[in-house]
């Protein structure tokens, strides 16, 4: 009889650690989203709109270039969380070159480079788009 009684108590403990551990997991979860999304959020709003002027268009890139660093030394372990992190690093990086190929294209009134440009911006913001819509819906699950 004791080891009957002791048998339920065992797995309502080990069913306890199991629940505990995955709420855990889905603490984890929400503050890692929480931190990539914040950083995100707050230094992706530092990169300004900077219209035509090639002047601009450099400030745009180094601004690129520091987001890209700062999201790229966001602490997150999820392996789904890194690969957005580092996707995420990229498109500012993708951004930065646009913005430069963009300015040098206006310093030398260079059209090709200018639509090369705009062909970059347009495709990193599509791009951005997704991978925002992507850790939207893998952070609220």
């Amino acid at each position: 009889m004791t080891m009957t009684a002791r048998a339920p108590l065992a797995a309502l403990f080990a069913s306890a650690a199991l629940f505990s551990a995955f709420a855990l997991g889905c603490n984890n979860k929400v503050a890692e989203c929480n931190k990539l999304i914040e950083v995100a959020n707050t230094e992706g709003g530092k990169v300004g709109d900077p219209g035509s002027d090639p002047a601009a268009m450099k400030k745009m890139a180094d601004e690129a270039n520091a987001v890209a660093k700062r999201i790229g030394e966001v602490d997150v372990k999820m392996p789904e969380l890194v690969k957005f992190r580092d996707d995420m690093k990229k498109q500012y990086t993708d951004l930065a070159g646009a913005a430069m190929k963009a300015s040098e294209a206006g310093t030398k009134n260079d059209l090709a480079k200018a639509q090369e440009a705009l062909k970059e911006f347009t495709n990193t913001s599509a791009a951005n788009a997704k991978l925002v819509s992507d850790i939207n819906k893998f952070c609220s699950e």
